[in-house]
């Protein structure tokens, strides 16, 4: 009997952790991707590049889905808007502006023409030549819920359109914030990339039953241990 309890609250112990991982969900993601001629953005609600690139400057919006963990670390070339949840199959309302190719430091480094051409392009480049805004649907986030995102170049979470954080990190620097979610309810986090690579977002979001469940079961097992010991 005390063998078959061990052996269930080892099962359970594992699926608790298993739980807490960053989750597999479907989000709804608007970005825009704008010239900005060497003016950094704020990773905030109302700063989007867009806001301040002046007339006729090239950009792109764009809306998509994305299905999997917020896990995005790039590097160099691989800093494609391909390599960050992007895909010819779940982007929808693409819209191109009327210049559709950008060069900066005397070379093009972004054309926005095509879908295509558009995921072969990095989102941003060194000098703020330009650089994209994201809109990430987080959907319902549990009060308890610890929230961990690792990112370069800077996030923000609100809540009903009110900063629950904002966190700028050095352009070149990735850095990890913690947000303990105090009230219940649907959650956005906007994220920017600038000033060329790397471009890190990682965004752990595990279950507060799921984290109480593991508690449990292992005070289980220090039980058990202390009666054996006994």
């Amino acid at each position: 009997m005390k063998h078959a309890l061990i052996a269930t609250l080892a099962v359970g112990a594992s699926l608790a952790v298993v739980s807490t991982a960053a989750q597999a969900t479907s989000y709804d993601v608007q970005v825009s991707t704008v010239a900005t001629n060497g003016t950094p953005f704020d990773a905030v609600m109302g700063a989007e590049p867009l806001n301040g690139a002046g007339p006729g400057a090239p950009f792109v919006t764009a809306e998509f889905t994305y299905t999997g963990p917020l896990s995005f670390d790039t590097q160099g070339p691989s800093d494609l808007n391909g390599a960050f949840g992007f895909s010819t199959t779940n982007i929808s309302n693409y819209n191109p502006s009327s210049q559709t190719t950008f060069n900066y430091g005397g070379a093009q480094v972004a054309n926005f023409s095509t879908v295509s051409s558009f995921l072969g392009s990095s989102a941003s480049t060194s000098g703020y030549g330009y650089g994209s805004f994201y809109q990430i649907i987080l959907g319902q986030l549990s009060a308890g819920t610890v929230l961990t995102v690792t990112h370069d170049d800077g996030y923000s979470l609100y809540l009903n359109q009110t900063a629950v954080d904002t966190a700028n990190s050095a352009p070149t620097t990735a850095e990890t914030n913690t947000d303990v979610i105090s009230q219940t309810g649907n959650y956005v986090l906007y994220y920017a990339r600038e000033n060329g690579a790397p471009s890190v977002l990682e965004v752990a979001v595990p279950e507060p039953a799921s984290v109480a469940l593991l508690g449990s079961f292992l005070l289980g097992f220090g039980l058990l241990a202390r009666r054996k010991r006994g």
